[in-house]
């Protein structure tokens, strides 16, 4: 059962694997473990605000399970907007010319 105004793990984790959605949309579902975290090592978990964890043993190993994976996805979601950033850059128009069979381009540029 889903408490109104929280998301379902379930709901989370397609969230999650979504990457047309946006970290910030995302932030709000975690927060920042304060007694677990340490230096350049922060542990997350559930907002209790947004997010709706079943209080049963299966509802607490499946969110276990879906904050494992959640640093993964996070890193996985990076990586493909940097993919899509880098693709988007060589698609962009070069300051520098390019050279095709057949030309030449002129090492010294003084006449």
């Amino acid at each position: 059962m889903t408490v109104v105004g929280k998301i379902s793990l379930e709901d989370l984790n397609r969230r999650l694997a979504d990457p047309g959605v946006g970290g910030e949309e995302l932030a709000r579902y975690f927060e920042v473990d304060r007694e677990l975290s340490g230096p350049f090592n922060p542990v997350l978990a559930f907002n209790p605000e947004t997010v709706d964890v079943p209080p049963t043993l299966e509802g607490r190993a499946r969110g276990a399970a879906l904050l494992n994976s959640a640093n993964f996805l996070a890193h996985l979601r990076r990586h493909v907007a940097s993919i899509a950033a880098s693709a988007a850059l060589t698609m962009a128009p070069s300051w520098f010319p390019k050279a095709t069979a057949g030309s030449s381009i002129p090492l010294n540029m003084s006449t």
